[in-house]
């Protein structure tokens, strides 16, 4: 079980499109507030509940507890540390399942956070109490509350498990509901006595879809409706690719508003404008390559039609927001073409719509017009590198449009 576990953890954590490990290339400081984490913490998009502070949010999908030792050793004195991990060990993912093995490994890990943090700033918060993880998960936050206070430090309980049969609890053990977001962001902020903004009311979802990309769909949408609305951010409005970056690190000094969601097409995003685009500071879109495999009509024509219809809904939204248009990155080979085609389509759309139009293939693409190796870790979706690579140009060209007369 263990090898099979740490095979299975290592596996997800390379090539599934969420893996976040970008937190080795940003910088830990300055912060007020650390998140350190798996999947639980990395969507929460806590810069959004914490505007006052500043955030940043280091861990990985599947991050395991001795794995979240390196990032507790890397933080640089800030107001407060909150940690949410446990549920990859639970699984079986990095050795034992047993919950006296992993409280244990946890204590080790709350004794190095409280030497590098006052003990009282330092935030514990509960595994899930998901049926995957049965009664492994009572027992572990019983032993973990008890280790946490002895340390010091604060443990907020998850909240409780309340059913499927309305919005479900959590998709996979990657993500948690917008409710459970929304209270523990009020929860954290009275424990750490830093403010937080108060979100939106929670929508209910009528649907939660049946297979697993539709889940993770509707269920970051609800997010979004919950979030505080996100006037005066710069939104990087996308799919998955935009999902997954740390932009809080990438784009120090700018309040940004991740608008991503994992499987989106070009019409997915033209549906949910109204919840993205609220009087923002500017917009960043990075869409279509979704459209290639996911769509009725895939040819470049097609794409480059359902996305003058984006672009158009986004100014009918905001005439006047600095809007950024991204080509579609370079993949495989057998896109080359196509891809292409797509973005002189784009091209002619910044200009009729006066945005700016961002070539994203010089930065990212080889030689003969592919993604680069070392960008990706499936030839699709971007690694630590490809993001510093895609932020070494997408800064400059948002920086040049908020300082021009127009922002």
């Amino acid at each position: 079980m263990s090898l099979r576990g740490r095979a299975v953890h290592t596996m997800l954590t390379r090539f599934s499109p969420g893996a976040r490990l970008q937190s080795r290339l940003l910088p830990t400081s300055p912060s007020d507030l650390v998140f350190i984490g798996d999947g639980l913490s990395l969507h929460g998009e806590w810069e959004e509940w914490f505007p006052a502070s500043s955030v940043r949010t280091l861990g990985d999908e599947l991050l395991l507890i001795d794995d979240a030792r390196e990032f507790v050793a890397s933080i640089d004195s800030p107001r407060a540390l909150v940690i949410l991990v446990g549920t990859a060990d639970l699984l079986g993912m990095g050795g034992s399942a047993s919950p006296r093995r992993a409280a244990e490994r946890l204590d080790a890990l709350v004794a190095l956070a409280t030497s590098r943090v006052e003990p009282a700033s330092v935030v514990i918060v509960g595994v899930p109490l998901r049926l995957a993880l049965g009664e492994r998960a009572f027992d572990f936050n019983a032993r973990a509350a008890t280790l946490v206070a002895q340390r010091g430090a604060v443990f907020i309980p998850a909240p409780p498990f309340a059913g499927d049969d309305a919005d479900g609890y959590m998709v996979s053990p990657l993500r948690w509901d917008a409710a459970v977001y929304s209270h523990l962001a009020q929860a954290i902020a009275s424990a750490t006595g830093l403010p937080g903004a108060t979100g939106r009311p929670v929508p209910a979802l009528s649907d939660v879809g049946k297979g697993f990309v539709e889940k993770m769909e509707f269920k970051r949408a609800q997010l979004f409706k919950a979030l505080p609305a996100p006037t005066g951010k710069v939104v990087l409005f996308g799919d998955s690719i935009t999902e997954g970056g740390f932009w809080s690190g990438w784009l120090p000094g700018m309040p940004t508003a991740n608008r991503g969601i994992g499987g989106d097409t070009v019409a997915q995003l033209t549906a949910r404008v109204d919840s993205a685009i609220d009087s923002p500071r500017a917009v960043s879109v990075l869409a279509g390559t979704n459209d290639l495999v996911r769509s009725d009509s895939k040819d470049a024509d097609s794409i480059g039609s359902r996305f003058r219809e984006l672009i158009a809904q986004i100014r009918q939204r905001d005439a006047d927001v600095p809007l950024l248009i991204n080509s579609v990155m370079p993949r495989g080979a057998k896109y080359i073409d196509t891809i292409t085609t797509i973005n002189g389509h784009y091209r002619e759309i910044a200009r009729d719509f006066d945005a700016e139009y961002l070539d994203l293939w010089p930065a990212l693409a080889t030689p003969s017009h592919t993604l680069r190796k070392e960008f990706t870790p499936d030839g699709l979706h971007l690694n630590g590198e490809g993001y510093r690579a895609w932020a070494a140009v997408l800064r400059p060209a948002l920086e040049g449009m908020l300082a021009s007369p127009r922002a």
